[in-house]
């Protein structure tokens, strides 16, 4: 019984320091690529995020690559 409340107290300790990121005015992503951005040290220090945002018309589509840093506070976003 002890072992299964260390593990129920470990795993909402772990949840509640977990990151989160919220994207604001969409509906449905297609996440085409994502990873870090580290330096020579294997510091990470940011994220990117590659996603399909939606048609330009028949035969284009709109991409977004957004920049966010280590604590995923957005940096830049760029509209291909």
């Amino acid at each position: 019984m002890k072992k299964l409340i260390t593990a129920i107290v470990f795993l909402i300790t772990f949840q509640a320091l977990g990151q989160n990121l919220k994207l604001d005015n969409v509906l449905k992503v297609k996440l085409r690529n994502m990873g870090t951005i580290s330096t020579e040290d294997d510091q990470i220090k940011g994220y990117y995020y590659f996603y399909d945002v939606e048609k330009a018309d028949k035969k284009n589509n709109n991409y977004m690559l957004k920049i966010s840093d280590e604590n995923l506070r957005e940096i830049n976003s760029i509209t291909i």
